[in-house]
Formats: C-alpha cells, structure tokens, sequence
C-alpha cells in the first residue's frame, strides 16, 4: 500500500508522468541501448523505466535531490536508499536497469526488475543487495531455475539467464516474465506502439519513464477514493503509450516527452489535433486563492466543438461567436474552511453575443441556464452546478456562487492575483510559455479536496508523514500540438523544503545558535558537489550536505579567525578543512575528524590576521604561515612539521593584517606589513628580499597590495582618516587622490580589482556604499535608509559580471549589486551573516548561501 500512495498523490491529474520517480529513480544514458530486457516485460505492462548511469544517477540522487533527502524519512523509502547504496556499489557490474509495473491482480499491482550486466553475475551477487536474507533455490520454470531471498514474510524471487537477471516480490510475475522472454508474443518487444514511443527516448537527461494509458489505471485502484476509482477507466483513453525524460533539479523534477498514439482519433487528445499552442494567460485574473486550474488554449475552436461537443449545430455557431479561444475550470479554497468552490472563465469576444447564448440555450432546458457550458467542453467541466456570472474586460467569470464571482472582482484579487504570487511565479517559469493545455495543483492546499479523490488509508499514510508531504508546493501539466497523434508533454514537481514560501529559497535548516563565520563551501570529492561549513556563536563547528542535512558538529574551545581553507593534504583528490584559532591550527577530515598530527597548538596565540595557507608551486606542497603575537613568523607544512631553511624574520612588532604574496619574474615576495607601520618584502626562506623606505601612518584603513610588472611599480594603497586614498609605490615614491565625497568617520575603505586592468575604490558607511574607479569617478552610490552595512564587502563574479555583496544586519537583509549599482534581481534576500555564492548542487544555477537568526539557508538565483 505505501508504495501507491505518494503516487496517487502526484499523478492524480497528470497521467502518471511522476510514479517511477518514488519507486525506483534511476538515470539513464541510452546511446547504448540494451534492448534485450524488453523481452522480458510482460506485454501487459502498465509502466517501464530504464537506467545505464547507476554510479552517476545515484549519486546525484542521494547527494543533490532535496525530495529524494527528505522521502528516506519514511522507512519504505529508506529501504530504497539501501537498495540504491548496492547498486551503487555494483555499478561497475550493471549496465542498464529496467523496471516494469504490471497487474498481479484485481486491484493491484507489482514490479518486476531486470539487470543487465557487463557478465555473468553470481548468487551471492544477487545475495549482496539484502545480506540479511536467506537463498534458496525453490523450483524450476522451463529451463531457468528460480531462487528466493527470504527473511520473514518478505520475499523476493529472482533467476539468471546469462547476462541478465530478473527479479520480483511476486512469483507469478516472475514466470510471466521468463516466459515473455521465451515467447517474444508474450513481450513488449511485439507491441509497435511501445517500440514507436520508445524511439522517443532522449540520451542525455536523468531517466526514461513509458507510460501505458490502456494498463495504467491498475496502478491507481488501491490509493483512490470510490468516487476516483469510477472515472479513473478515462485513462485509458488519454492515448496509446507516453514516452517521457526525467531532469532533476534539487528540488524539481522535470518529465518532457511525448504522448503518442497510432490513431488519435479513438482517443481524448484527438481534440487537441488541430490546435495551436498560444501563449495566453488566464493567470492574471485568477485569485490567489486558486489551488487548481485546468486551461485550454482553442486556436481551432469550431473543430474542438465538432469532436467534443454535444450541442446542436446552431448553438455551437452561437458558441463560437460568443467565446474566444481561452477556457480555464478553476477551484478556489473556502476561506477558514476545508470547503472548495468552482469557477469557470472563458475569453469573451461579445457580451451582447453571450446573452444571447443564454437565452437559446434556455429554450432547450431552462432548469441549467448555464448547462451549454458541460455539454460543449466535455469530462472535464462535467458536474458543475453554475449559476451566475459576471463579465470582467474580455472576461467572463461563471460560478456556482456570487460569493466566488466577488474574489475575481474585489480590488485586493484585481492587484493582486495568483500570477502575482512569486511562488507561483517561479514555478510557471519552468514551462513553455506557449501551450494548448495547461493544468496547475497545489497538492495539499484543500484537504476537502483530497479526502474526495484519496483512499482513507492514502489519507491516513499522508497525514503519518505530513511533514514531508505538505512540502509538494507545486504540480504541472502542459500539452503542446506538435502535429497529429504527436502530443509535446511537461510535467513539472517543485518541492518547498522549507515550507515558508520564499520563491528562490531551495533549503533551510533550523540551528541552535546563529552562524559566525561566514559559510565555506567544501568540495565533495565523492559528489564533485559542495556541502557547507559553518561555525555558530556557541563556536560549535558543523558540516551540512548539499541537500541541508548535518554531516557531523563538533565543539571546539575558540571562534575561527582569519581563513578557511580546502586543502589535499595527501595528494589523493580528497579535501580537509584547514583554519586557526587563537591557540591552534585544525585540520579536518570531511567525517569531522581530525588529520593525524591536529590541532597544532601554538603557544604563543595567532593574531587576528590568522594563518595564511601558501602553495607557491600549485602543486599542493603547502605551506602555513602562522603570524604569532610574539612578533614572529612559524612556517609548517601541511604535516604539521616546521619548515627546515626558514630563516623567521626579526619583525618589530605584530604583523596587523593579512600576508600578501607577490610573484614577479618568477620570484616571490611575501608583503607583511606590521602594527608598527613597518613593511617587510620577504622571500621563501623569511630572508627580506626587497627593501622599501615607505612606512605606514598610524590610524590608517585597511591596507591593500597590488602587483605590477615590476616590484618596484608594486604599491600598497589605503585611506587616511579623512577619506583621502594613499598609493606607496615600493619604488619609494607616493601618489595621493581625493574623491569629491565627504565620509563620516565611520567609513570602512575597500580597494579592489575585478579583473587585471581595473582598480576600485569602496567606501562604507552606516548606511551607504559609495563605489569608484581608478579615475575617481563615482559609478554608483547605495543608500540604505534604515540599515546597518556590515564593513566587509565581497566581491562574486558569474554570470559574465562583477557583482558586490553587502550584509545589513539591521534589517536581516543582503544586498547584492552589479556594476552600475542595481540590485540582482532576487536580492534583498533575508540575511544576517557574510554569504557566499556558487552552484552548490550542480544544477546550473548560482546559489546564496547565508545565515538568518536562527536558520542556515540557501537560496537558488533565477537566470
């Protein structure tokens, strides 16, 4: 039963494109196609799905896929994460994987499973996918011997034959499939329509999902209510097979392909045949109340009246004249109710043509003024009970109420309708903006709703693990024409993580304390993804998954100062994290641990400046550079041993900021400079390689070193108390520039180089961020009114541009601006903590990873 219900829930009105997903996700690479487990799937098979990229799919489904992170809650499904651990473990003996579902009986349904291998595989092969089980050989079937792995009630019954081998909970679907592949009748190989859809089979997305409308009903019968179960059969008339590709995103399930039949006539989309996709919108007039809605786009309307219609020849005239091409049944949530009501909309080309409509239909059957409505659009507007209307522009709104008529036309609905709502607007995104059909879902937004369309236990399994369903936020369906009996189709899954209904929110995780630090992001070498490194205020260190699980926490004494790093300590392309305290330098492994040999104590305390992770070479010989507050200098390698040959240097006081290697005509030079004012060139060993007489002046800003072509053109630039910019060239000379801006004296000087040929210069204060270039002209001034601008300021480049990142703890809010000072599109976004930006997840877009008071959450950046 378990394994039926989340399907019910997702398929109900969009033809079954989301069942395998929840059973037996798998990805797929079909250039090299195995066709021989076709032969095996019984011709009776309602479902098939296929796979050859095991290692890589499962990868990214267990590491990158929020819903598939979220469904391992439920035990059934972590039995499936258990299963997909084995497959990934034997990925390098399987080829390609294929499921079918077929009818075991009356009511239901099971599943019979093939694996095609590189060789011959083993009983314990077999046996290595559920170790707690015992084998046993139990009979014979023709000339394959059957086997069972069994533990308890649960069974699963499997046979080799060659290179293949089939497996299934159900004995008697398991001979049905040795004997289809004896017998090629008895197979999917014999139905043309299958091969036809089959060849519809994309290479280069995440799985393949075929759909067989005649036999699909069975997959539903037991999750359904009784009123459901009596018009499920209309499945069977939807087509003949549908071929669809699976694209997951993190928290998105993408299926395109095609619904195809033979002879379209015989079924419900040969309506569809000789329509257009238009790009008309009924959205902006439907109230944000809506949860469902189901749009046709008519470019054709007399002929989908001709084949759909069971009106008289002079009232399908008359409704031709009356409506354009846009026809939308919506249902409406009941305020502080479970109840739903419905409305239907229609483009209206005259009103003077539409009463009329009303009163010939009238002349027909007076007790439905409205009844032409049912008669003319067929199944899916059957049932309505109509019984006023209301016109709006080129609008008009039927109801069974003019109580909804009033959420269509009040000013609030007027302003702000459901395409206004950011959530919905994000998803729709995701679609075509042409279509001839589209039908929209909000899953669990009326309960009334799905206890009409859900068996009692769906429901009761629904409200068990409430928590993650309720996050199925969004479901869609679009059909496109592309030619007769061809039907473009996409459905659309958008999960909501954090259920609070941030359009560009992928994940949150609640957290005990708030992040300190400004999050790292780890490389996965397993994954080739990133997961997230954080400390919070309570100085407690976590690593969180791509997906926003915690990894592992572990307390240390002391807050991270200076840099976090992402080292290879052992040369093997697995990552460690590398940072310092005030008392020691820590390095640790992805699991939390520590590398042998860590923490390192330092006896004499690092300044704040922290450690400064050197690789000369870019060959991962390491080198750390410790400033300590005793005036000088340690250098460790990577193994924690002190450098032999370095020479520290005898500075005169602390070093006050952070260690800047310079290389030029092919040497080094490491520019420390110190509380004092003093400036140290340094070359590898710690001896002074250059020497320059420029000291700096008390009380100035943050200090920034610039290369050039020669160390003499070098220079070191900051800004004086009164806003004034300071260049000391190496060489000995010295280049002062004043901007025309008057700063208070709270500013916070940044310099900066986007790319080799420019330089900028930053100015924050409380409340404004004042940018310029290398000629001091101002590109832009940002002024936030009420807030607070945290005095780090971060420099993203994506997307081919340079954006700058500013962290308004007053207002929970980050900012982001490009070079012309505009705001990206998806910023102000609600934050608290310095953030970083990348493609966390590998999903092609760029990700804001951020801390709020009480959450660490990633949002995803639209295109």
């Amino acid at each position: 039963m378990k394994r039926i219900i989340w399907i019910a829930l997702c398929l109900l009105f969009f033809l079954g494109g989301f069942l395998f997903l929840y059973y037996q996700l798998r990805y797929k690479h079909l250039e090299d196609v195995h066709q021989d487990i076709y032969a095996y799937m019984p011709l009776s098979s309602g479902f098939v799905f296929e796979s050859n990229q095991i290692e890589k799919g499962v990868d990214k489904l267990k590491n990158s896929n929020i819903i598939w992170s979220d469904m391992t809650g439920i035990p059934f499904w972590k039995n499936i994460d258990g299963t997909l651990d084995q497959l990934q473990k034997h990925s390098n003996w399987i080829e390609k994987i294929g499921v079918c579902g077929v009818q075991s009986s009356g009511r239901s349904f099971d599943f019979v499973s093939l694996l095609y291998c590189s060789k011959k595989p083993s009983k314990e092969f077999i046996q290595s996918f559920n170790p707690a089980k015992k084998i046993s050989q139990i009979e014979s079937y023709e000339d394959f011997e059957i086997y069972c792995l069994k533990e308890g009630k649960d069974a699963l019954y499997y046979s080799i034959d060659q290179k293949i081998v089939c497996m299934s909970p159900n004995l008697k679907l398991l001979q049905q499939s040795l004997a289809a592949s004896l017998d090629t009748s008895l197979s999917l190989q014999s139905d043309p329509e299958f091969n036809h859809a089959h060849r519809f089979a994309g290479n280069d997305l995440d799985g393949n999902l075929l759909m067989n409308f005649s036999k699909s009903p069975i997959l539903f019968r037991e999750a359904l209510s009784y009123q459901s179960n009596s018009k499920i059969d209309l499945l069977k008339n939807m087509g003949a097979w549908m071929s669809l590709d699976l694209q997951l995103k993190p928290n998105l399930i993408t299926t395109n392909g095609f619904i195809i039949s033979k002879d379209a006539k015989q079924h419900a989309l040969s309506v569809l045949n000789k329509q257009k996709p238009s790009s008309k919108k009924i959205t902006h007039i439907l109230p944000k109340q809506t949860f469902y809605y189901a749009q046709f786009n008519l470019t054709n309307f007399p002929d989908f009246l001709d084949q759909n219609s069971s009106l008289e020849d002079g009232l399908k005239n008359q409704f031709s004249k009356t409506f354009g091409e846009v026809f939308t049944l919506a249902y409406l949530s009941e305020q502080k109710t479970d109840a739903y009501k419905k409305a239907v909309v229609f483009e209206l080309k005259s009103h003077s043509e539409l009463e009329r409509l009303i009163k010939q239909y009238q002349n027909f059957d007076p007790s439905k003024p409205y009844g032409f409505i049912e008669k003319a659009m067929g199944n899916l507007f059957s049932g309505l009970n109509l019984n006023t209307y209301k016109v709006m522009d080129h609008y008009v709104v039927f109801s069974e109420e003019s109580s909804v008529l009033e959420r269509f036309f009040n000013p609030t609905n007027l302003t702000k309708p459901l395409s206004k709502n950011l959530n919905y607007q994000n998803f729709e995104k995701q679609f075509s903006k042409e279509s001839t059909f589209f039908t929209y879902l909000k899953p669990t937004a009326n309960l009334l709703f799905l206890s009409e369309h859900l068996s009692e236990q769906s429901l009761s399994y629904i409200q068990k693990y409430q928590p993650i369903f309720s996050k199925c936020a969004h479901i869609g369906l679009q059909i496109n024409t592309e030619e007769p009996n061809l039907f473009y189709t996409t459905i659309q899954v958008k999960y909501d993580p954090s259920e609070k209904g941030v359009s560009s929110l992928l994940w949150d995780l609640p957290i005990e304390a708030p992040v300190a630090s400004k999050p790292f992001l780890l490389k996965n070498h397993y994954t080739q993804l990133y997961d997230i490194f954080y400390q919070d205020k309570n100085k407690e260190l976590f690593l969180v998954s791509t997906t926003g699980k915690i990894l592992w926490k572990k307390a240390i004494d002391e807050q991270i100062i200076g840099n976090i790093y992402q080292v290879d300590a052992y040369k093997n392309n697995k990552y460690q994290l590398l940072f310092s305290t005030q008392s020691a330098v820590h390095l640790i492994d992805r699991n939390g641990k520590y590398v042998d040999g860590y923490p390192i104590n330092i006896k004499d305390k690092i300044t704040s400046a922290g450690l400064q992770l050197m690789d000369y070479d870019n060959n991962k010989s390491y080198r750390m550079l410790i400033p300590c507050k005793n005036k000088t200098l340690l250098n460790y390698s990577i193994n924690g041993e002190s450098i032999k040959g370095w020479d520290p240097p005898s500075f005169s006081s602390n070093l006050s900021s952070k260690i800047t290697l310079l290389t030029i005509n092919q040497k080094d030079y490491l520019v420390c400079l110190l509380e004092d004012g003093s400036i140290y060139l340094l070359d590898r060993r710690g001896a002074e390689r250059y020497k320059t007489e420029h000291t700096l002046p008390l009380g100035h800003s943050d200090c920034y070193v610039f290369s050039a072509s020669t160390i003499e053109e070098s220079f070191i630039t900051f800004s004086d108390q009164t806003g004034v910019i300071h260049k000391l060239f190496f060489n000995g000379t010295k280049q002062t520039t004043v901007t025309n801006q008057s700063f208070n004296q709270d500013f916070h000087y940044v310099c900066l180089k986007p790319n080799k040929n420019a330089l900028f210069y930053a100015f924050l204060e409380k409340n404004s961020f004042h940018l310029y270039d290398q000629t001091l002209e101002n590109l832009f001034t940002y002024t936030s009114e009420t807030g607070s601008l945290e005095p780090e300021l971060e420099l993203y480049f994506f997307k081919n541009q340079t954006y700058y990142g500013i962290t308004n703890k007053a207002e929970d809010e980050l900012v982001l601006l490009n070079q012309k000072g505009e705001m990206h599109d998806d910023f102000p976004l609600e934050g608290n903590s310095s953030f970083s930006i990348k493609d966390v997840n590998g999903d092609g877009q760029m990700d804001v990873i951020t801390g709020t008071q009480n959450t660490l959450r990633v949002y995803s950046l639209s295109d």
